[in-house]
């Protein structure tokens, strides 16, 4: 069973997030990311989220608090 793998630039573009906010998120390990530098569906998961709470409201504490506790 084959996972798909996106590029940063792949992901910012379907996630709808920016390319910093992404960096952000894998440098500070809340995003999955593999060595190669690609990232899984897991990830675009996340980042979909992501915009969709913010499309709610939420606060980007409220979306860190979320992703943290999604990711241990």
């Amino acid at each position: 069973m084959s996972t798909q793998r996106y590029s940063l630039s792949e992901l910012c573009a379907m996630s709808s997030q920016p390319i910093s906010t992404i960096r952000e998120l894998t440098q500070a390990g809340i995003l999955p990311c593999e060595q190669s530098g690609m990232y899984t569906q897991e990830a675009l998961l996340m980042l979909n989220r992501m915009s969709q709470m913010e499309r709610l409201g939420c606060s980007k504490e409220q979306i860190q608090r979320f992703l943290g506790k999604s990711n241990p």
